[in-house]
């Protein structure tokens, strides 16, 4: 637990992270996973259960994070990466809990990379 949130209420700051080393630059991906979230309740700005990617710039989805509770429901992202894209090595997907309490579920979580 660490204290967050305007009022420094204690709140868990939960993730599950995987490196994904084979990003490739200039490229279009489609991320897709199940979620599943329980008296999630935000304590502070941009809270809630949330997917978080760095491929070059860390990146949110969705813009308004996931809160209250909703039964499984299947979501999914487009994203593009860039020329710079795991120059760096670290290019990771997390799947949050972020400045909030109460429980989020992610299951079958699939990276696609996208013919254009």
């Amino acid at each position: 637990q660490k204290a967050c949130g305007k009022d420094n209420i204690a709140c868990i700051q939960a993730f599950a992270r995987q490196h994904v080393k084979y990003f490739s630059g200039n490229s279009k991906y489609h991320l897709t996973f199940f979620i599943k979230t329980e008296n999630v309740v935000g304590t502070g700005r941009f809270a809630g259960a949330v997917v978080n990617m760095y491929t070059s710039k860390n990146e949110w989805f969705p813009v308004c994070p996931y809160v209250g509770t909703v039964p499984w429901t299947k979501q999914g992202f487009y994203f593009k990466t860039d020329a710079k894209t795991n120059a760096d090595g670290r290019s990771y997907i997390r799947l949050r809990l972020l400045n909030a309490t109460g429980k989020a579920w992610f299951d079958d979580v699939k990276l696609r990379e996208i013919s254009e």
